[in-house]
């Protein structure tokens, strides 16, 4: 379970808006490293359409986005040893994902609009984690008490259109 949040750039009926998502998602170990996620975000609203003369539409919108998917580590490595006095050791990793989401949203200027889109990106974390927890394994695709913090860059597709969503976030593991 985890806390995200984030700022999207995005097409919605060819109008373009720009808003901030704050949301919660989950994560579940399929096979090595490969793992299902699901995840809930509010979004808000804050800026549309740019004017003829330069300024952008001020938008007030709010509304709700389900997402799930894939995500593959392509990248990962334990940092310390096992024996450290500290115990704790870190592990960077590297992530992919594929997903696809639906968003609920109503504003003041398109009104009530639902949109389905995919969802690829890239995923930059850091895993923290107990020694204690590790095992035998040297690099366990998942361990009990870490905490992983990550900055993700995700394209978003739909009606022809691309968007993109940056976002940071913090899981944990019990």
């Amino acid at each position: 379970l985890g806390a995200v949040m984030g700022f999207v750039d995005y097409q919605l009926r060819g109008h373009d808006r720009i808003g901030f998502t704050y949301g919660l998602v989950w994560g579940r170990q399929l096979r090595g490293t490969l793992h299902l996620f699901a995840g809930y975000d509010f979004v808000l609203t804050t800026t549309g359409d740019v004017e003829p003369d330069g300024t952008r539409e001020e938008i007030h919108g709010s509304g709700h986005r389900l997402t799930a998917g894939l995500r593959y580590a392509v990248l990962t490595t334990m940092l310390g040893r096992p024996d450290d006095v500290s115990g704790i050791r870190l592990r960077p990793h590297v992530d992919v994902a594929l997903g696809g989401a639906g968003l609920l949203l109503r504003e003041d200027v398109l009104g009530r609009a639902t949109q389905l889109h995919g969802i690829a990106g890239v995923r930059l974390g850091l895993e923290v984690v107990r020694a204690a927890t590790l095992g035998e394994s040297d690099a366990p695709p998942r361990t009990r008490g870490a905490v992983d913090i990550h900055f993700r860059i995700d394209a978003i597709a739909a009606d022809r259109q691309v968007g993109w969503q940056f976002a940071v976030g913090v899981e944990w593991a019990k």
